[in-house]
């Protein structure tokens, strides 16, 4: 057999002379009739092993010999259910309104634990895991006519910082590993961040 075209309502099998269909499969439970054919004329040719269901014989004509028939006259198609598919949860993605959100939780929390009076703080953080285990590393500084000093973050500031890492930005199919952060006593501020194995992660390994 050279071809199989499907039609509404009617199958029509295609065939070179003297060829044997075989494995003939006919699911329908309308009107549909396989007919063979040879330029368009009707004719008869072996088929070997006829399966699914039809209306009633007539409809087969397509009749030199049929064997291992397994025809089934009179019946619709049973289709068979949909399988049970696996319920996927979508991967959450953090809007422009969440970020600014969470960004803004880190801001208040970072400030409460910055003296008065500054001109700008600057935070470099880490969180990346390895070996294992997940390491967490920051420095923190804050600046007054270029004097710094030490920050130490509160633990609202570093859950705020881990939640902004586990609510991946619009866009990002991965989490950050480390980040850069500046704000200036007018208000202005800027997160940068990055990917990849963090620079103290990396002396951290370097050192092992």
């Amino acid at each position: 057999m050279s071809r199989f075209q499907e039609r509404p309502g009617r199958a029509r099998l295609h065939a070179l002379g003297g060829a044997t269909a075989a494995d003939v499969g006919v699911h329908s439970s309308n009107t549909a009739k396989p007919a063979a054919s040879d330029s368009d004329t009707t004719c008869l040719f072996p088929v070997d092993g006829l399966q699914g269901t039809l209306l009633d014989a007539s409809r087969l004509n397509a009749t030199g010999t049929v064997t291992g028939s397994t025809r089934v006259h009179g019946q619709s198609v049973a289709i068979p259910p949909v399988p049970d598919t696996t319920r996927i949860t979508p991967e959450r993605r953090t809007t422009g309104a969440d970020m600014l959100e969470l960004q803004e939780q880190f801001i208040e929390a970072l400030l409460e634990s910055v003296p008065e009076p500054w001109e700008r703080v600057e935070v470099h953080y880490e969180r990346y895991a390895w070996g294992g285990d997940t390491s967490e590393k920051y420095i923190a500084n804050c600046f007054l006519h270029e004097q710094r000093s030490d920050v130490d973050l509160t633990l609202e500031a570093l859950e705020a910082l881990q939640a902004l890492q586990e609510h991946p930005p619009a866009g990002q199919r991965e989490a950050w590993t480390w980040l850069l952060f500046r704000l200036d006593a007018e208000g202005k501020y800027h997160f940068d961040y990055r990917y990849g194995v963090p620079p103290l992660v990396a002396k951290e390994m370097a050192a092992q």
